[in-house]
C-alpha cells in the first residue's frame, strides 16, 4: 500500500515538474524541426508504471491539463492521451514484458496517435492542410526524439531501482547477520 502511494506521489511530482518545463522552456523550441513534448513522454512512462486501472483517469486529468495550458480548443490532448493511455494498457496486458524493443513501439504509436490527432485539429480549426508524409517524417522525428529521453529516463530509474534493491538486500544481510 505505501509503495503504491509513493509511485502516485512520485509520477505526480513528475509530472507537474513536466509541465512546467514544457510551459517554460519547451513549448516553442524546436529540436530538429519538432517541438518536444514532454507530457507526452510523461505520460507514456506512466501509463506504463500505473496499473491498468490509473491509466486512463490519469490521461484524462493530464490530456484535459494540456489542453487548458496549451491548447486553443478543450479536446485534442484529452482524446489523443486517453487513446494511448487505451493502447498502452491492452499492450502491457497483452506482453507483460518491458524491453526497449516495447518502448520503442509504444513510443512510436503514442507519437503517431498524438501527432494523428493534431494534424486532425489543425485541419478543422485553421482549414490549412499539411501533406501526410509530412506528417510521418514529423512522426518519425518525433519518435526519434521521445524514444532518446524516454530511454534516458528508463536506464536512468533502473539504475536507481536497483540501486534500492541492493541497498535492501544488503542492509537485510546486515540485519541477519547482527552486523
Amino acid at each position: 500500500m505505501q509503495k503504491n502511494i509513493v509511485k502516485i506521489l512520485l509520477i505526480t511530482i513528475s509530472t507537474i515538474i513536466t509541465f512546467i518545463i514544457q510551459l517554460c522552456f519547451l513549448n516553442n523550441i524546436p529540436i530538429l524541426g519538432v517541438k518536444l513534448n514532454c507530457v507526452l513522454i510523461c505520460v507514456i512512462i506512466s501509463c506504463l508504471a500505473l496499473k491498468s486501472n490509473a491509466t486512463i483517469p490519469y490521461a484524462f486529468v493530464v490530456g484535459l491539463m494540456m489542453d487548458i495550458c496549451f491548447k486553443f480548443t478543450i479536446g485534442p490532448s484529452t482524446l489523443s492521451f486517453l487513446i494511448i493511455a487505451l493502447v498502452i494498457t491492452i499492450i502491457k496486458d497483452m506482453y507483460n514484458k518491458y524491453h526497449i524493443g516495447f518502448l520503442f513501439v509504444v513510443i512510436f504509436l503514442s507519437t503517431f496517435i498524438n501527432e494523428a490527432i493534431s494534424y486532425v485539429d489543425s485541419i478543422i480549426i485553421s482549414k490549412k492542410y499539411i501533406s501526410v508524409l509530412l506528417l510521418f517524417w514529423i512522426v518519425i522525428k518525433s519518435t526519434i526524439i521521445h524514444f532518446a529521453i524516454a530511454a534516458i529516463i528508463k536506464k536512468v530509474s533502473d539504475k536507481i531501482l536497483l540501486k534500492h534493491k541492493k541497498d535492501s538486500a544488503w542492509e537485510k544481510g546486515m540485519r541477519e547477520y547482527n552486523l
